[in-house]
């Protein structure tokens, strides 16, 4: 499968082995994500309520995302036994306001890299995965021609708010 870099704001095209390693596959990048969430739910019990639906766009499943990345602000360096990272607040300011600015909820998940996951799966088989990081966001997705796309923004959740819009009306 062709992969296609592009970091906007940077010039161009880049390599991004770096952020997402070469020998990941799509399949592989999704049962992680998996792995994590359930070890999550594992270690921070909630009520069935925060059991998110994809693309859900009723209030329901906005609060329930809404006070599960609240919940992420307890989890504490090792969180899951594997020396993962406590998840900055800054990381947690930008999630929220974007959860809170989008109809089309996500599944959310806590990464081991002190950031926050937000995942879409479309009914075409199309997914896209975005991590909020510290000091920038990261997607990975894969496009209709069926190459993967992998991308790099400013922490800015005006940015993010457009590229999961651009994701969801594609």
């Amino acid at each position: 499968m062709p992969k296609v870099s592009v970091y906007p704001n940077s010039g161009g095209m880049q390599n991004s082995s770096a952020i997402f390693p070469s020998n990941m596959t799509p399949s592989l990048r999704r049962s992680r994500s998996a792995l994590i969430g359930k070890i999550f739910n594992y270690l921070v019990p909630w009520s069935p309520i925060m059991q998110v639906a994809n693309y859900a766009d009723n209030e329901e499943d906005r609060r329930g995302n809404i006070e599960r990345i609240n919940e992420f602000s307890l989890l504490t360096n090792n969180w899951d036994g594997n020396r993962a990272l406590s998840i900055d607040r800054s990381v947690i300011l930008v999630a929220l306001e974007v959860i809170e600015r989008i109809d089309y909820q996500p599944e959310v998940f806590p990464g081991p890299e002190g950031l926050i996951q937000l995942e879409y799966d479309k009914k075409d088989g199309r997914f896209m995965e975005l991590q909020i990081r510290k000091d920038r966001y990261e997607v990975f997705t894969v496009n209709d021609q069926n190459e993967e796309v992998e991308y790099v923004g400013p922490l800015v959740a005006d940015e993010i708010v457009c590229t999961l819009d651009n994701f969801m009306k594609d």
